[in-house]
């Protein structure tokens, strides 16, 4: 993965948030799908002004215990998100 890069969400998609569950749901396919909460902050924070980096070190302060595994975890996230279509990579 490359830090550097910068990722927007898809036009349309809605993100509800039911109790811990987390439902995002992508208009262009109608798909609906459930994030657990640290995947669901990525995509909150995959505004187009963050790199990858700064949202591995934002996910390292909301979860400081887990700091280890959130470089990998961020980028499964990332590549699970661009693969269902919710964000992309900002030109």
């Amino acid at each position: 993965m490359n830090n550097d890069k910068i990722y927007i969400q898809a036009d349309g998609c809605l993100l509800e948030q039911m109790d811990e569950d987390c439902l995002l749901f992508n208009p262009q396919t109608a798909a609906t799908l459930h994030l657990n909460p640290a995947s669901a902050l990525v995509w909150r924070l995959c505004d187009g002004k963050r790199t990858a980096a700064q949202l591995i070190a934002e996910l390292a302060e909301q979860f400081p215990g887990q700091a280890e595994q959130i470089p990998a975890d961020v980028a499964a996230a990332l590549e699970q998100l661009q693969r269902l279509g919710v964000i992309k990579q900002k030109d």
